[in-house]
């Protein structure tokens, strides 16, 4: 049996590899060196198939979205069978995304990811992006005005 903090660095090894080589580079080939082919991502985009195929189709979008497209990992944590990263990513909008057309226009927000791993490979994944701001950046949604105005009553 491996030591714990062995298996916490082959699993922590896996989710650096894929934010910064299969999300940050588009290697997809590395996917079946740090994903199993039963991956279950619990934050799926709607419509994607199942498993790493899916990841694959992910990735496949947001570089088609933004081929610049970066992670910068700010904090990573490995526990046992569970990784977490606190991610900035970060790049410039010249393709369509989930049916929004290119802005022209670059953006950098905030994620934190969560794996489970099961030797060496991520076997699940939940995460929080801040979506918001990225559309907020990219001219999408108008910026939040910092405050709501008051319904109006009939």
């Amino acid at each position: 049996m491996l030591a714990a903090d062995v298996v916490e660095a082959r699993n922590l090894s896996a989710v650096r590899r894929l934010c910064l080589e299969v999300f940050g580079e588009g290697r997809l080939d590395v996917l079946e060196e740090v994903v199993s082919g039963g991956y279950r991502n619990h934050n799926a985009v709607p419509g994607s198939p199942p498993g790493r195929e899916g990841l694959a189709a992910v990735v496949q979008m947001v570089r088609t979205a933004m081929p610049d497209f970066r992670y910068r990992i700010d904090e990573e944590l490995a526990v046992g069978d569970r990784v977490a990263v606190r991610l900035l990513a970060s790049g410039t909008h010249t393709g369509p995304l989930l049916g929004i057309p290119s802005t022209g226009k670059s953006a950098a927000w905030g994620e934190a990811h969560f794996f489970r791993c099961e030797d060496g490979v991520a076997v699940e994944h939940w995460g929080v992006r801040d979506d918001l701001g990225m559309l907020q950046q990219l001219g999408v949604l108008p910026p939040f005005g910092g405050h709501l105005e008051p319904h109006e009553r009939a």
